[in-house]
């Protein structure tokens, strides 16, 4: 049975008088408190002998030199609350210097996470800058009886000299604006697309300027081009100066948001990454909501966008909280720089901490990355056609480019066009964004508990539900709702033809049937273009039904879309996982351009159309998620052919030499092995 604590602090105090006769009671009384201070923090974690045995000298080799005793003085005289620098640990990351995460890392942080609240603004406030409103021909509206004027709104009208427009709910949007409707319509949706252009074009350039001449300067001045851009949004006097400076916005937007994504993760230690990257997530989701709010009770675009410009200027007095990355600094040689900024995180982390242990630290560092360097320099440099190359690993690709396009084609559409919904864009956007909070936080919760693969499949059948059932709602309501206008140029009587369609009532017929001898006299008077004039016999609406499986669709690509995204990390190797991630980036991007024209394919093919492409995307992504290896709990691969072993069934040694032997000589591997071998 042990002994009580007291008892061996007693007995240890006995043994210090007898082996220490000679030694003065000063330093007596030193060991004594070093003594209580280990006892104390070691006595929980049952590590109290090779310790005190060193403070009391019961080793026998030991010196008889006090060195030691002066060392662990400066290594437990801080605050139990603080680090402990040990000079013998190991240094080969920048937290065991300056902390996962403390006041200089936090002060970028939050200001970042504050200019973050903004984005949502830049990249879905199109949504309601081009918001719907009803339109008419201002040159005959004062002719025509109330009835009439009803049956004209949203028609297109030969050599009409003006159009008005409905500003009840926005008052100030690009359509009424810049007249973006009948043949300028398509304004629209190109409004949207250029800004995720931008996006794509900013990943190329603003990631080499912050590889070339740093992570802080690039984020100062893409936050000036940001500015320039907004007011030129803002303030634009025509639809191509708006898309020019559009263009500009999503350079600039996503150049700041991937350059501060860098400094983050480049200074935040690892226990404390994941935890920032929720918290930045949520960021962008709360910018959402105060996006929606400030549009609800501002709805003009112009002075939405000149207040969220304005708040970046006064962001510019805050640039000196951005730091510079220390590892970029290592990497470049600015090594005086480098030291300074470790050396002030880590005073304002630790308090008191021993210039000399800490200089020690920072050239255990530094020659870390140096030799990190060297080897990196040394490495064969892997291109992403070593990997198609493979045939599994070119599958392996397609399947990740198919499910990264899918689900950002179907996501963007959804939002891009939440009015399909729904006529309350409003509701619409708030209940999408909240579906998408949810599912980011309920995916931590879960994302270690499930398969990868399992994860991603139960995605995809709620968003192969969803679809499927909007792609019958839209069907029927076409089938009930019958574009007779076609028709109109041939036989203007129409009513057998609409008493005859089994989706309307007798009641319903009667309708459509004065609905279209009024749109005939409108039509023969006023040269009216019909094409697009629908006529209202339908069914009660739908809006309900549909807006609840738009927001479970957005639900499941959200879900679906960070699952798919650590499915990639993991199943790239290390050698060539930025160039591998990157690729399926260039598949998302492409899907967000285009997801705007989806608009274009509903006015041509009808919206059943296009929810059954998301349908089809959906299922065919669905099933080729069969054939990708599962990733959760393996080790993260190093190589192409520690991807090769993934998923195989037990072979011979001969099939296994035979398959390394054919890796080695597509990807280049085959010398670094041999060389690693002699």
């Amino acid at each position: 049975m042990s002994s009580k604590p007291t008892d061996k602090l007693t007995e240890m105090d006995e043994n210090l008088n007898n082996n220490n006769e000679n030694v003065p009671n000063e330093e007596k009384d030193h060991k004594r408190s070093l003594m209580s201070k280990l006892f104390a923090k070691d006595s929980k974690e049952h590590k109290l002998d090779e310790n005190l045995n060193e403070i009391t000298g019961d080793e026998k080799d030991k010196p008889k030199d006090n060195g030691y005793i002066s060392k662990m003085s400066k290594i437990f005289s801080k605050n139990s609350k603080e680090r402990k620098f040990d000079d013998d640990e190991k240094i080969d990351c920048i937290s065991k210097v300056i902390g996962n995460y403390g006041p200089w890392q936090q002060k970028f942080v939050v200001f970042y996470m504050i200019i973050y609240l903004i984005s949502p603004f830049q990249n879905y406030g199109i949504v309601f800058y081009a918001a719907k409103s009803d339109f008419w021909c201002a040159d005959i509206a004062q002719n025509l009886t109330e009835t009439e004027f009803n049956l004209i709104k949203n028609v297109c009208i030969d050599k009409c000299q003006k159009y008005e427009y409905d500003r009840t709910v926005f008052t100030t949007t690009i359509i009424n604006e810049f007249d973006l409707i009948c043949e300028n319509d398509k304004y629209i949706s190109i409004s949207k697309a250029v800004y995720q252009v931008g996006y794509a074009f900013s990943s190329i350039v603003v990631g080499f300027l912050s590889d070339r001449y740093g992570r802080s300067p690039t984020f100062k001045v893409i936050l000036f081009l940001e500015i320039l851009a907004g007011y030129g949004q803002s303030f634009a006097p025509s639809i191509l100066i708006f898309l020019i400076a559009r263009f500009f916005l999503g350079v600039a937007a996503y150049g700041r948001f991937l350059t501060g994504v860098l400094l983050i993760m480049e200074t935040v230690g690892p226990k404390k990454r994941s935890v920032l990257s929720i918290m930045v997530e949520n960021s962008w989701y709360i910018g959402h909501f105060v996006m929606i709010g400030f549009f609800y009770y501002v709805p003009n675009f112009r002075w939405v966008q000149a207040t969220v410009t304005t708040i970046e200027i006064i962001a510019l007095f805050y640039l000196h909280l951005v730091p510079e990355s220390i590892r970029w600094n290592i990497v470049k040689g600015r090594y005086d720089e480098a030291k300074r900024v470790l050396r002030e995180a880590a005073q304002m982390k630790y308090k008191n901490v021993d210039p000399e242990i800490l200089e020690r630290r920072i050239d255990k560092l530094i020659d870390h990355f140096e030799e990190e360097e060297k080897k990196e320099k040394s490495r064969k440099k892997h291109k992403v056609w070593h990997l198609w190359a493979i045939p599994k690993m070119l599958g392996i690709c397609c399947i990740l480019y198919l499910c990264w396009f899918t689900n950002h084609l179907i996501a963007y559409s959804a939002i891009f066009n939440a009015d399909t919904f729904g006529d309350n864009l409003y509701l619409n956007i708030s209940v999408f964004t909240a579906a998408s909070f949810v599912a980011n936080t309920m995916l931590y919760l879960i994302i270690e508990r499930l398969n990868r693969r399992t994860l991603s499949r139960i995605a995809y059948t709620f968003m192969i539900i969803c679809c499927f059932g909007l792609t019958v709602s839209f069907i029927m309501e076409e089938q009930g709702n019958k574009q007779l206008t076609t028709q109109l140029s041939a036989n203007p009587n129409l009513m057998n033809t609409t008493t005859n369609n089994a989706a309307l009532t007798a009641e319903e017929a009667d309708k459509a049937y004065e609905h279209l001898k009024l749109l005939t006299e409108i039509k023969n008077k006023y040269n009216v273009d019909l094409r697009n004039k629908t006529i209202p016999a339908t069914k009660p609406d739908e809006g309900s039904l549909r807006i609840w499986l738009g927001t479970v669709m957005k639900y499941a690509t959200s879900t679906c879309y960070h699952t798919i995204y650590v499915l990639t990390v993991e199943s790239f190797p290390t050698v060539i996982r930025q160039l591998s991630v990157g690729t399926c980036s260039v598949a998302s991007r492409f899907a967000s351009v285009l997801a705007p024209f989806t608009k274009e394919l509903s006015n041509i093919y009808g919206r059943s159309v296009t929810f059954g492409l998301f349908t089809t995307l959906a299922l065919c992504s669905f099933t080729a998620i069969f054939f990708i290896p599962e990733t959760r709990g393996l080790e993260i691969p190093d190589t192409i052919a520690d991807c090769l072993k993934r998923g195989k069934k037990v072979k011979g040694k001969k099939d296994e030499k035979s398959d390394k032997k054919e890796t080695l000589k597509l990807t280049g591997e085959e010398n670094e092995e041999h060389n690693t071998t002699v």
